[in-house]
């Protein structure tokens, strides 16, 4: 529901999707995103400048071209490894409000995944995540302070009690709602002194003038 805020257990949620997956074919991390362009665009200034003299590596060794050719396939696929997995732990400096937390998994390509779902005309191959585990992380449900507490109260009720989720507080928010119109208010009242003070202004440039 977009009014509302859900609140977890951290370990909880994050221990059962860090763990390496059972069949072995896979695992998971959770981190925080950095937002530091300086630190990345460091990282790839390493990663270019260890994997530059390796390209001339295999010069006066007489090696076949086929060889060549399967050693330079490795070292591409080496530096877009690590250049991709750099990227994964930073974004852009724009989004640093975000602070956002990824929960992030990686599984072998040769391993579809277990679950299938049709969506239209394709079927879409999909990994479930059973964020419950042992026990239940989700500990509290925040209602915004736009929606009217009471009735999202019900609403959330109903919606845990389908999903057989006990034990979550729902509680409303201490953020003070202002309305729509009450925020508008505020542009046009400084429109209006600008104006003021534009009058004020010309009629003092006219007086000099005459």
């Amino acid at each position: 529901m977009r009014f509302c805020t859900l609140s977890f257990a951290t370990a909880e949620l994050e221990g059962p999707f860090a763990v390496l997956s059972p069949d072995g074919h896979g695992s998971g991390s959770t981190f925080p995103v950095v937002y530091d362009n300086a630190k990345l665009n460091a990282f790839y200034t390493q990663i270019v400048d260890m994997a530059a003299p390796l390209i001339s590596l295999p010069r006066g060794k007489n090696l076949p071209g086929d060889q060549i050719r399967a050693y330079m396939e490795q070292l591409s696929i080496l530096v877009a490894m690590h250049a991709i997995r750099a990227a994964i732990f930073f974004k852009h400096e724009g989004y640093v409000g975000e602070r956002e937390y990824r929960f992030f998994q990686i599984f072998r390509a040769d391993v579809p995944p277990p679950s299938v779902k049709t969506r239209g005309p394709k079927n879409i191959s999909y990994r479930e995540f059973n964020w419950r585990g042992p026990s239940m992380p989700l500990k509290q449900i925040m209602v915004g302070p736009a929606a009217d507490f009471a009735s999202a109260k019900d609403a959330v009720q109903a919606m845990l009690h389908r999903a057989r989720i006990t034990g979550v507080a729902i509680v409303p928010s201490k953020i003070p709602y202002r309305s729509t119109a009450a925020r508008d208010k505020k542009p046009a009242k400084l429109w209006f002194w600008i104006l003021a003070a534009m009058i004020v202004v010309g009629g003092a440039l006219a007086a000099r003038l005459l």
